[in-house]
């Protein structure tokens, strides 16, 4: 099942933004293929939108980037389908 309504809450922009400036200062020729990986694995989310685990957070859903140190926490209401943040393993979350 593919939601087609897709949305991104403002503190995913906000942790896109993050790494973005993380990954300038330290690593910039990663910067490129980590969004490309980023991008890759919300396709894949969308296309399969259990795939992730329950979340932390009530509602929500948690995926596993396994290429990458991070984890998408998204959630699911009715068809649309809301990416909340995009989150380092270091980082303490909730």
């Amino acid at each position: 099942m593919s939601y087609i309504n897709l949305t991104y809450a403002d503190s995913f922009y906000f942790d896109l933004e993050e790494i973005e400036n993380y990954l300038e200062e330290h690593y910039p020729r990663f910067l490129e293929l980590t969004f490309l990986e980023i991008e890759r694995v919300i396709d894949i989310i969308v296309e399969n939108p259990f795939i992730g685990r329950n979340g932390k957070l009530e509602n929500t859903r948690e995926f596993l980037l396994k290429k990458l140190p991070y984890f998408i926490v998204y959630e699911i209401n009715d068809d649309k389908l809301n990416i909340l943040n995009i989150i380092h393993y270091s980082r303490n979350y909730p």
